[in-house]
């Protein structure tokens, strides 16, 4: 499976919201969870490995390859993380 389809499927709210990556990786959880997939645990199996094969920006660019978020959530995040070059 893509992480399009994934993305077409599961919604993961991450403005306004515990930004604990913990709290992050469990709200990811439970979207895919929700969706009644039977393959549900396969993907969050692959999600959590890409997901925390990095840092806290890399799970959270992770999130938005992988989930469909609120449109604010990509503004909001080059905002809070500028490119490092730019800044």
């Amino acid at each position: 499976m893509s992480t399009a389809n994934i993305k077409k499927l599961a919604h993961l709210k991450l403005v306004g919201e515990n930004g604990n990556a913990f709290a992050i990786l469990a709200r990811a959880r439970g979207a895919l969870k929700e969706t009644g997939r039977e393959d549900w645990q396969e993907i969050w199996t692959r999600f959590n490995a890409e997901a925390t094969s990095g840092d806290y920006d890399h799970l959270l660019r992770t999130c938005m390859e992988w989930f469909e978020c609120d449109s604010e959530d990509a503004d909001d995040f080059d905002r809070i993380f500028p490119n490092k070059e730019e800044a």
